[in-house]
């Protein structure tokens, strides 16, 4: 009898995970251990299993979750539209090459769109931090007017990820389009002066934070993200440290 496919990608999966690597190690070698694994085997059990890094998008309907899944990606892989109903209503996980890679991206359902949603979502990162998977999360926020809602969204996923979830978090924020010409992303923070209820947040998420444009098939804005959270391996920077961006006094 011949083993279900699930099951035999569980065994290759685990063969491939006893190979170590040290920190001294070409980090060719890296790419291309992950560009083999990846063609000589089939089925997203095994290509998830394999990922190098899963990076989880969290936040309100109609913010840009599944568009910046399909940005990191390359591809594609998520439905995306403007729509005041939501599209994602079930975790969903898709898996591609990016940068040399092998990443995985989780798309979760809007996290205000009820109670029972908001749990799913906190059971699965929080299985996901107690695995041994690299993970980072994205909370993602759209460039704009920082409403009661956006708020209560932010406090949701804070709840979602815990302590430990938040050391692993970087604040996303979508429709880098929309910023007028010459503005920046940090002049959007800190437009909110009187109030500051976005920069607050900003400052609970240790300063970490990330802008997407969307419409830009650009891989670079990917590149910098990888690389300011230490997730990009490169021939020049074989293991980077996380970082944060700098913020202004």
């Amino acid at each position: 009898m011949h083993m279900s496919s699930e099951r035999e990608a569980e065994q290759k999966s685990k063969r491939y995970r006893r190979v170590v690597f040290s920190r001294s190690s070409d980090p060719q070698t890296w790419t291309q251990f992950w560009m083999q694994i990846s063609k000589s085997a089939s089925g997203p059990a095994f290509e998830s299993k394999l990922a190098y890094l899963i990076i989880v998008l969290i936040g309100k309907s109609g913010v840009g979750r599944s568009a910046s899944g399909n940005t990191i990606l390359g591809r594609a892989a998520f439905e995306s539209k403007l729509d005041s109903e939501p599209v994602t209503t079930e975790i969903s996980e898709q898996t591609e090459n990016v940068l040399g890679n092998q990443i995985s991206v989780v798309d979760t359902p809007g996290i205000l769109e009820s109670k029972d949603t908001e749990e799913k979502i906190k059971k699965f990162c929080q299985d996901l931090l107690q695995s041994s998977r690299p993970c980072l999360f994205l909370v993602v926020i759209r460039v704009g007017r920082f409403t009661e809602e956006d708020q209560k969204a932010v406090r949701a996923a804070m709840e979602v990820l815990g302590p430990r979830g938040m050391e692993k978090s970087y604040l996303l924020f979508t429709g880098g389009d929309m910023l007028e010409e010459g503005r920046t992303v940090e002049d959007f923070i800190f437009q909110d002066k009187k109030e500051g209820k976005l920069l607050e947040v900003v400052i609970k998420f240790a300063k970490r934070y990330h802008l997407f444009n969307n419409k830009d098939a650009d891989e670079e804005q990917v590149r910098d993200l990888l690389m300011k959270s230490g997730h990009l391996r490169t021939q020049d920077q074989p293991d980077p440290p996380g970082s944060s961006l700098g913020m202004r006094n």
